[in-house]
């Protein structure tokens, strides 16, 4: 008898949880190095429904696809590198120079982010999924918040889980609680290492102070505007959206 009873609990306590994924980035080696996870999730028995703009081919039976296809146009990269390879005197010259081009790729970044933002927060399968309940949240954390404004918009209060196919940004360190000092800490869109001269200590705090100030007001803001205007409501919320 006492076994039965071990076993009833072992396996009423087995139950697999619903997860979603969010993935609106347009990169295909970005989602290529979370696939692995959530393939795997799904075969160890959770329910699995995944939104973005890559789909498995021969996915596990309790892995849902939402798929974004449609939306834009993907591929191995998301724009076209001769922006920022063809480049103009300015950008030539030292330290100024290496500013620009940092600060001309953020504004490529920050500009898909935000028009990927204004089509997918209508995109009716995402809608569908995003109505449903939800134990936890895996979400992408890159150049975009604009699935954390979705899920607050649809009352999703599951756990979230941040993942990210690079180095962590500057912005999404004090999520975490982690130090973002740039006397020694080289930001991931620059070219520094962790042996800085005082020049290149005070460029890399220059851009620290930038590249936060930029996804706050050219990414988080419009984004916040856009989901705002489309669903009628004002974000209010935690660390990650702040009313304004």
């Amino acid at each position: 008898m006492h076994i039965l009873l071990v076993i009833f609990l072992l396996i009423s306590n087995g139950d697999g949880a619903r997860i979603l994924g969010l993935f609106g980035h347009t990169g295909k080696s970005h989602f290529k190095f979370f696939e692995p996870l959530l393939k795997t999730l799904a075969e160890r028995g959770h329910e699995v429904t995944v939104a973005s703009y890559f789909s498995l081919e021969n996915p596990p039976s309790n892995y849902k696809d939402v798929s974004f296809k449609g939306v834009a146009e993907v591929g191995l990269e998301t724009f076209n590198l001769e922006l920022v390879e063809n480049l103009s005197f300015h950008h030539k010259i030292p330290l100024i120079g290496d500013i620009l081009k940092q600060v001309n790729l953020l504004d490529l970044f920050g500009d898909l982010a935000v028009n990927l933002c204004e089509k997918i927060i209508s995109w009716q399968p995402l809608v569908e999924s995003l109505k449903r309940n939800y134990d936890l949240v895996i979400v992408e954390s890159f150049t975009s918040d604009c699935m954390l404004g979705l899920l607050h918009v649809f009352g999703i209060k599951a756990p979230i889980i941040g993942l990210s196919s690079s180095n962590l940004l500057s912005w999404t360190l004090p999520r975490l609680g982690l130090v973002d000092n740039p006397s020694y800490l080289p930001g991931v869109n620059t070219p520094l290492s962790t042996k800085m001269t005082l020049i290149e200590r005070i460029q890399n705090t220059v851009m620290s102070i930038y590249t936060n100030t930029w996804f706050e007001h050219y990414v988080q803001q419009r984004e916040q505007e856009i989901i705002e205007k489309h669903y009628k409501i004002r974000l209010c919320t935690n660390y990650l959206w702040t009313c304004r």
